[in-house]
């Protein structure tokens, strides 16, 4: 900057020769003044029409301005001279690479998984022990014969998602997931989903606003049984270079499909606070401040409304030979609204997960993820008490 305002004085006092012209537009550039770098560049080509370096940065001008159809006519022809050392032709392969991904209007991504897992308590059942509970006025004690089930499923995954440009400013994204779940023995437990979502997006120099609808259809032991519909937005802005926030809100509603569950159906309404921020020795660190509240639309049932404060702390750590070491840490806390007469109390929940992991990218598009993951969650009503080992193994494709 401080070159840049030196050139700038003295260029009023006299005419800048092709070496100081070429500074001069370097200073305007370096601090994002890509326009008057550009006429620079162009005043000092006009007198070394043939300078090839003056010509690569007036593409890199072009680039940066986003007018790539004229940056890419500079690369292109530079890329055919012989003169050119084979490291810059390399970058400006990649250059070149950039623009016909930045200037192509439709983008698709598609990403296969393969996955399994193994789940030491699949029903979330409590130990066994007594606990007492209110029938016509007298406290009854039952008891939990603790059993549980573990089991073995199988995870299948199929993301697409496809962005339309539509400036430069402005994107749509649509995004499609297909998801199931089949376990080994209780298949009344198997899952399996669908997702999508649409949204737009509107960039700005250091912040995007995302907002859209998406939609989700859950099937259990491949009977339908629940319709989510959302509405939702988002604000993505850049801190720093190292730090980037998000917020986003998104009400849903929730509509069950079998009868005996209509009980259920509520209105979910949520607020999340993301902070992402990147260090040269503790890897990638993400803070994540969920509030959540469930109402109910119909019916009386005790466990339906309900307040969801979540508070989780994630990092990605590389680790030699291409592996990354992942670990989480979640505290979440559930709050019902509605006293349950069989305990005479609201149910109150706190949950605690703590996971590890490691990612290794075998190629460019294929990698693995494995993770452990310890579940244990307490509540005030001792049948909803319960703790679970998780273990995942996955396999991505992305192509």
């Amino acid at each position: 900057k401080n070159a840049y305002e030196k050139f700038h004085q003295y260029e009023q006092l006299k005419t800048l020769n092709h070496k100081e012209n070429f500074m001069y537009a370097r200073s305007a550039f370096e601090i994002g003044l890509f326009s008057e770098a550009l006429i620079t560049y162009e005043r000092v080509l006009f007198e070394r029409p043939d300078d090839l370096r003056v010509q690569l940065e007036i593409g890199q001008c072009y680039f940066r301005l986003k007018r790539y159809t004229e940056a890419k006519k500079i690369f292109e022809k530079l890329f055919r001279e012989e003169t050119i050392p084979s490291n810059v032709k390399t970058n400006i392969e990649l250059t070149l690479k950039a623009i016909k991904k930045l200037d192509t209007k439709h983008t698709v991504v598609t990403t296969l998984g393969f996955g399994v897992t193994r789940d030491s308590n699949i029903d979330n059942s409590a130990d066994a022990g007594d606990f007492n509970i209110l029938v016509n006025g007298s406290n009854t004690t039952l008891n939990n014969s603790g059993i549980k089930k573990t089991d073995t499923a199988k995870e299948y995954i199929l993301a697409l998602n496809h962005t339309y440009k539509i400036n430069s400013e402005s994107i749509f994204e649509n995004k499609v997931v297909v998801y199931s779940q089949n376990y080994d023995k209780y298949n009344e437990k198997d899952i399996d989903a669908l997702s999508f979502e649409f949204m737009k997006t509107k960039f700005a120099q250091k912040h995007k606003i995302s907002y859209g609808f998406g939609f989700d259809k859950v099937f259990t032991a491949s009977k339908s049984y629940l319709n989510v519909y959302n509405a939702n937005g988002r604000y993505d802005r850049a801190i720093s270079d190292n730090i980037l926030y998000q917020g986003q809100v998104k009400i849903s509603r929730k509509d069950f499909i079998q009868e005996n569950n209509k009980d259920l159906n509520a209105y979910t309404k949520e607020i999340k606070n993301t902070l992402n921020f990147k260090t040269d020795n503790f890897g990638i660190n993400k803070l994540d401040l969920t509030l959540a509240s469930d109402t109910n639309r119909q019916g009386s049932r005790t466990d339906v409304n309900k307040e969801i404060y979540t508070l989780s702390y994630t990092n990605s750590y590389e680790l030699p030979k291409s592996f990354n070491l992942n670990t989480s840490i979640l505290y979440s806390k559930i709050s019902y609204k509605d006293t349950d007469v069989s305990f005479a109390t609201a149910r109150e929940d706190d949950k605690k997960e703590l996971s590890i992991g490691l990612t290794k990218p075998i190629t460019k598009q294929l990698s693995t993820v494995t993770s452990y993951k310890v579940i244990d969650s307490k509540s005030n009503q001792s049948p909803f008490d319960y703790r679970k080992n998780v273990f995942k193994f996955n396999l991505f494709y992305t192509f």
